[in-house]
């Protein structure tokens, strides 16, 4: 016995064909996975980068599958081997996240050749995240920030009573001699955001009026 079959090499080896068919599946998806993304990507600030990363994410994955088929051994040391791995890089988005998990998990199964799968889990992903594109989200959610003179407070609040503003809440409120600050969590009425600030702006001119996304991606 040598070393190749104490460690199981010469039974887990993969021939030609098959190695192309695995990781031209992984590629095939990780490929649509980034389109998927794309196309239902929300944000103002599209990362390029991000979505390679998608595609470097399922064949990777697919290729230490293939490295650790059916060998216990070298599925031990790949797992020590990644365990001292530590990634720092913030994921701003929770739906990054799962983006993610679906490119390891369509790796997962090109490498261990359950092609069904792979291609199974990638259309039920994308059927879901294109119907969930229809669903009324919280893009009509603001922070109001308006900066002025004290007395910006009453014409302001008949303002956030009116039809254009379906709920608000008041989160902060800074009164000194000179000036106020006021910031409110609002809720505004499709395509009503630019009426809600001329609106303001009419009532109060001096003051400095701000609506940001409480996503953060885009500020009006």
């Amino acid at each position: 016995m040598n070393l190749s079959d104490l460690i199981g090499l010469s039974s887990s080896q993969l021939g030609l064909p098959q190695l192309l068919g695995r990781f031209g599946v992984a590629i095939a998806v990780g490929l649509f996975i980034m389109l998927i993304y794309k196309m239902t990507y929300s944000g103002v600030a599209f990362s390029k980068s991000f979505s390679v990363t998608l595609i470097m994410t399922t064949i990777v994955t697919a290729a230490i599958l293939m490295v650790i088929n059916s060998n216990i051994a070298l599925s031990l040391g790949m797992v020590g081997a990644l365990s001292i791995i530590r990634f720092r890089s913030a994921i701003k988005d929770p739906r990054d996240v799962g983006f993610l998990f679906w490119a390891v998990g369509a790796g997962l199964a090109s490498g261990t050749g359950l092609f069904p799968i792979a291609i199974l889990l990638s259309v039920i992903m994308a059927v879901l995240l294109l119907v969930m594109r229809f669903f009324p989200g919280d893009s009509g959610s603001y922070m109001l920030v308006v900066k002025g003179n004290p007395q910006v407070m009453q014409p302001l609040k008949q303002v956030l009573s009116s039809r254009m503003v379906k709920k608000s809440k008041a989160k902060v409120k800074n009164l000194t001699p000179s000036g106020a600050e006021l910031i409110y969590e609002v809720t505004v009425a499709h395509g009503a955001e630019d009426k809600l600030l001329a609106t303001i702006h009419n009532a109060a001119p001096d003051c400095v009026v701000n609506l940001i996304a409480k996503s953060g991606d885009t500020t009006i």
